[in-house]
Formats: C-alpha cells, structure tokens, sequence
C-alpha cells in the first residue's frame, strides 16, 4: 500500500504482483516465516506458510512470470519457495516449481548476470539448502 492509500483508506492494487522474492508473495512469506520463527509465534509462521501454498496454486500469479531470472522469475520463486519449506511446518510440494523452473524459456541473448540472468537461473536448480549462496538475498 502506499501513503496516498492509506489516506483514501483503499488501495489502488487489487491483486498480487508478480511472484518475486524481493517484493512479492514469496519474499513477504519468507519475512513473515523468519520473523515468526524469531518470535516462536506458530500462528504467524502458519499464516505465512498458507500465503505462500496459495501463491504456489494460483495461475495468476504464476501466469506473471515472464523468464527464468532470480529477481522476477521462475528461478526467485523456486529459492524462496524452497527456503520456505526447509523451515515450514508442514510439507510444501515444490516438484511443481522445480518443474516449472526446468521448462520455462531462457530468453534468446540472455545476460549471464546473477540477478536476471542465466548466472541466477542456474543457482536456483541446485536442489540443495546446504549452502548459504542465497543469504545476498536475505533468505536465510
């Protein structure tokens, strides 16, 4: 929301963005799910858990991602989706994602960057929590 928002008392988005660790459903749940395990407040780490299950079936907000980048692809949404799950409660099925990410196009004249390029891409298909690569997004 934003301040012009609030004063109007209703915001102007009225759905979610795009599905991005950095300032979308995934990157939220993940504050929320680490601020939560913080606190020991199971209530507010469920709630969390629950955004991110939703996110994960929702067309709409998959339907959103255009490429394979870290910042607002396919790639972002598989390392948040699975930091979230290492720490959830429940389990979170992300075979779906995983495939998803695999079959999603690289763009042709892709950049090699780590942030929307092939670089990012690539990181992501590590099926792995063991290593902290991902810590520069302050995901763990």
């Amino acid at each position: 929301m934003t301040l012009d928002d609030l004063d109007r008392g209703d915001p102007s988005q009225r759905g979610p963005l795009r599905p991005s660790w950095c300032y979308g459903t995934p990157g939220l749940t993940r504050a929320q799910q680490l601020t939560a395990l913080a606190l020991g407040d199971t209530t507010r780490q469920r709630l969390a858990e629950s955004a991110i299950v939703a996110c994960l079936n929702d067309p709409t907000q998959i339907g959103q991602l255009a490429d394979r980048s870290l910042c607002h692809g396919t790639a972002g949404l598989l390392t948040t989706a699975r930091r979230i799950a290492v720490d959830a409660l429940t389990p979170i099925p992300l075979a779906p994602l995983q495939r998803l990410h695999q079959q999603a196009p690289g763009a042709a004249g892709e950049p090699a960057g780590f942030l929307d390029g092939t670089s990012g891409a690539a990181l992501a298909t590590f099926e792995t929590t063991e290593t902290s690569w991902d810590a520069c997004l302050l995901l763990c």
